[in-house]
């Protein structure tokens, strides 16, 4: 599932290139949506979870490079159909424009699950 940055981060990264200003690496966290409601916490029972085990970039691809698991709690249920990137575990910037999912229930205790090499960053190159 390849993920398109947000015009702010894009922008970031082409000042940064062309213009030489500073970019700040950004910490990933990963948002889970039922539509466009951010249903993580209903899930998880607690904030969005850190992510990010990756290989090197290359062809200009960032992909998990293990699979990512988020054990549901005995919190509550949700679908999710969409998942986004921020810079914060609560609140916090959206660095990824939300991509759509096959949409999927989960109900208290079920594992979420993103299979490795399945979330992908990529730069057009």
């Amino acid at each position: 599932m390849a993920i398109q940055l947000n015009t702010t981060v894009a922008n970031e990264i082409l000042n940064s290139l062309f213009k030489g200003s500073a970019f700040t690496a950004k910490t990933a966290y990963l948002a889970l949506f039922d539509g466009v409601t951010e249903v993580t916490n209903t899930l998880t029972g607690t904030n969005r979870p850190q992510i990010w085990s990756v290989d090197t970039v290359a062809s200009g691809a960032l992909v998990n490079a293990a699979d990512f698991t988020i054990i549901a709690s005995a919190v509550g249920a949700a679908d999710v159909d969409g998942v986004q990137i921020y810079d914060a575990s609560t609140g916090g910037n959206a660095l990824t424009i939300k991509k759509t999912v096959t949409a999927q229930s989960y109900n208290a205790g079920d594992e979420v699950k993103i299979n490795a090499n399945n979330l992908e960053f990529t730069l057009n190159v």
